[in-house]
């Protein structure tokens, strides 16, 4: 608009843009029709490129804080997810910060291990999250959240897990439940040409029953692992008997790798095991023992307070399994 001297305005007449200005006719065949159907920003956004998706199960969620309605919810949940006769770990994350190449990486280095749980028939989305934040080694907080991050149980390592008797208090749905361990191996308890060692465990126990997690002294797994550590061990890492040693260990790797459930009695209550778990050849700084690839927990004849304690035992395990090879993590955790 134009104010003129009289006070009167003038309408000034904009310039016609796009296909007005240049419309597509049959005495201007040349012309280019403009498309604006699209506006601009979302032309802008139809050309940024695709971010892949990254999987649920590798997105852990966020502790949120809950009321205490929330958290029996959170529990009930819970135990409802741990009452299939099955379930299944995937591959858990480590989250490694500043982890720097050459000489540095051989010092410890604050690490986060996530593992996903879900059932078996809906494996792709997680129904359970164990965070383990381990700042120091063998000292770590552990914790059990919902996919909406509803905290479910924790528990704390304050002491260096390997100290005898030292024992971590374990709380489920905010209140005391029990305590975690780690069992010492042994020797066999009958002593018998080519019986294998007791191996160690994982004890929990909570207000009434107990559980402890243990690799199977009788799998084939177990059985040519302590081969060639015998091997090693009679012939003082002699050069000649290095061949052997590395056979055994070779084929250790190829078997899969089983754990039993069992009470303090030694009765057999459940298990668990992965298929391809490569241990003795192919541990590394960032991810110690950790599996790779998932496991498959079978809950057997458990009580509900059990199944509680065999995930608890499983996750401890996972904690140690997560150090480095010169920290001595052992393999799947126990």
């Amino acid at each position: 608009m134009w104010g003129r001297e009289d006070g009167s305005v003038e309408t000034l007449n904009e310039p016609p843009i796009g296909n007005e200005a240049c419309p597509q006719t049959s005495s201007n065949p040349d012309a280019v029709e403009v498309a604006y159907e699209v506006p601009l920003y979302q032309r802008h956004v139809a050309q940024m490129p695709e971010v892949p998706e990254v999987p649920l199960y590798k997105v852990p969620p966020s502790v949120t804080a809950m009321s205490d309605a929330d958290i029996d919810a959170a529990v009930r949940f819970c135990d409802d997810v741990l009452s299939a006769p099955s379930l299944i770990l995937l591959p858990p994350t480590v989250d490694l910060p500043n982890l720097d190449p050459g000489w540095r990486a051989f010092f410890w280095k604050h690490r986060t291990v996530t593992f996903p749980v879900a059932r078996i028939e809906t494996a792709s989305s997680p129904a359970l999250f164990v965070k383990i934040e381990i700042p120091k080694i063998f000292k770590w907080d552990a914790s059990i959240v919902t996919a909406s991050g509803a905290c479910v149980a924790r528990w704390s390592q304050k002491a260096n897990v390997f100290a005898p008797g030292t024992n971590a208090p374990l709380e489920w749905g905010g209140t005391h439940f029990g305590e975690v361990r780690v069992e010492p191996g042994g020797p066999p308890p009958i002593k018998k040409c080519f019986e294998p060692p007791v191996p160690p465990g994982i004890f929990a126990k909570g207000p009434t029953l107990d559980v402890v997690l243990a690799e199977d002294r009788y799998s084939k797994k177990y059985y040519l692992k302590n081969r060639a550590v015998g091997i090693a061990c009679i012939t003082c890492c002699s050069p000649v008997c290095l061949p052997c040693v590395l056979h055994d260990c070779i084929r250790a790797d190829d078997e899969p790798y089983k754990a039993l459930f069992r009470t303090s009695g030694g009765t057999e209550i459940g298990s668990y095991k992965i298929e391809k778990f490569r241990e003795c050849c192919t541990q590394s700084y960032a991810r110690g023992s950790l599996q790779d690839t998932e496991g498959i927990v079978h809950f057997g004849s458990m009580t509900a307070e059990q199944r509680r304690l065999a995930l608890v035992t499983l996750m401890h395990g996972a904690a140690i399994a997560a150090h480095p090879p010169q920290g001595g993590g052992g393999g799947a955790g126990v």
